[in-house]
C-alpha cells in the first residue's frame, strides 16, 4: 500500500497520522518505508512535534533500523519531556528491541 500524496493532503493532520498509524500497525516493511517517506516529504513541516518522531521511530523499528528508532524516540522526548505517553512508547520500543535497561529507564 503506497500513499497517494494528493489523497493524504486532502485529509486533516489528525487523519493523516491515523492513516500512518494504521500502516505501521500492519508490521509491513513496505508500509513502514512508505510511512517514513511520507513523514520526510508530505509531513516534514510537522517535524517539530513529538507525534512526528513517534511515528518515525515506530516505522524505523519496523524496518529494523533500531538506531534510527532510538534517535527518533529520543527526539520526541526532547520535544515533549513532560508527556508520559512519549515515555511509555519509548519504553515499549526499547522493550521490543530487547533493551531491558533502556525500557526500564523510560518507565522510571
Amino acid at each position: 500500500f503506497l500513499l497517494c500524496p494528493t489523497l493524504l493532503h486532502s485529509q486533516s493532520i489528525d487523519n493523516q497520522y491515523k492513516i500512518l498509524d494504521s500502516l505501521i500497525e500492519t508490521k509491513s516493511m513496505v508500509n513502514a518505508l512508505s510511512v517514513i517517506k511520507t513523514l520526510e516529504t508530505t509531513l516534514a513541516k510537522d517535524s517539530l512535534k513529538a507525534r512526528y518522531w513517534i511515528r518515525h521511530a515506530k516505522a524505523s523499528y519496523a524496518i529494523y533500523r533500531q538506531e534510527n528508532a532510538k534517535n527518533s524516540i529520543k527526539k520526541a522526548v526532547r520535544i515533549e519531556p513532560k508527556n508520559a505517553d512519549v515515555y511509555f512508547i519509548k519504553g515499549e520500543l526499547y522493550n521490543q528491541m530487547d533493551d531491558l535497561q533502556g525500557s526500564l529507564a523510560a518507565f522510571d
